[in-house]
């Protein structure tokens, strides 16, 4: 792997944080050395009352020549985080 990802194009150091981290480049790279690739992603949307949604969404990722489900990359974002909690849905209503 080190003769074909490069440091600060495909993994590097983050500020903040101690480890390496790997990059959305080197995660490309290591999907196309592997032969890997996405299916459809399914989406999971909960209303949790006062304006406040949760979201899951679940990717499968394949092996492309037997195309056959070999992991699941899983995600999931809530507005009752505090990062979007406190903003004002005046401010969303522009980005919809």
């Amino acid at each position: 792997m080190h003769d074909v990802l490069k440091v600060d194009q495909h993994y590097g150091k983050i500020p903040g944080v101690a480890k390496e981290s790997l990059f959305k480049p080197g995660a490309e790279k290591i999907n196309f050395m592997f032969r890997i690739g996405t299916g459809e992603p399914i989406i999971r949307e909960m209303d949790l009352g006062n304006g406040h949604r949760e979201y899951e969404v679940k990717l499968p990722m394949l092996h492309i020549p037997a195309n056959q489900i070999i992991g699941w990359g899983i995600g999931s974002c809530s507005t009752m985080e505090s990062k979007y909690r406190y903003r004002n849905i005046a401010d969303w209503e522009d980005y919809r």
